[in-house]
C-alpha cells in the first residue's frame, strides 16, 4: 500500500523531502482509516497550520520539512 502510494506521490520522479514521504507513509496507515474513515491527509494539515501562523510574521517562511524537522 506505501509503495503504491509512495509511487503515486513521486509522479515527477523527483528527489521527496521529509514531508512527501512522510505524506506517503501517513496515507497508508490502515489504523487511522479505520479510526476516522477517511485517510490521514498531511497537505491539508499543513495547510491548515499555516493559516494559524499567518498572524505570526517570524513564522512566514517556514516550509513544511522544516516544521516538521523542528
Amino acid at each position: 500500500m506505501v509503495a503504491t502510494v509512495f509511487e503515486k506521490v513521486n509522479t515527477g520522479g523527483l528527489a521527496l523531502n521529509v514531508f512527501e514521504l512522510l505524506t506517503a507513509t501517513l496515507a497508508g496507515d490502515r489504523a487511522y482509516v479505520e479510526a476516522h474513515g477517511t485517510d490521514f491527509r498531511l497537505n491539508g494539515d499543513w495547510r491548515e497550520t499555516q493559516l494559524k501562523f499567518a498572524s505570526y510574521p517570524v513564522l512566514a517562511g517556514l516550509e513544511n520539512a522544516d516544521f516538521l524537522a523542528h
